[in-house]
């Protein structure tokens, strides 16, 4: 049972994560929702509660934006990582023409 507060944007995003005991990692977004994110790791285990520094980029309405901030790895298993963001969240224009959700820094 899915348990959200808000919804899942397909989108994919190249995102690189440095986690400790491996160093730097690739990925993928698979979704991303208000306050989180789905990363595929092409089997590259995290682990559950370890907190992570993500960096991401995409491009805005008007300029590309840069994305660095830290995450907290909620569910983990062989194909990927659910993320919860911390310290920032993302927005969904309610403009269809904008498909790219933007980064808020209020939280």
């Amino acid at each position: 049972m899915d348990h959200r507060w808000s919804k899942r944007v397909p989108i994919r995003l190249s995102v690189v994560m440095a986690y400790g005991p491996l160093g730097l990692v690739m990925g993928k977004t698979r979704d991303i929702s208000a306050a989180g994110m789905f990363v595929e790791t092409h089997n590259v285990s995290l682990f559950n509660d370890e907190i992570i520094e993500i960096s991401f980029s995409y491009d805005g309405p008007t300029a590309r934006t840069i994305v660095r901030a830290f995450a907290k790895v909620v569910h983990a298993t062989q194909a990927g990582a659910g993320l919860m963001l911390r310290d920032f969240c993302f927005s969904f224009p309610d403009d269809p023409s904008i498909d790219t959700p933007q980064v808020v820094n209020a939280r």
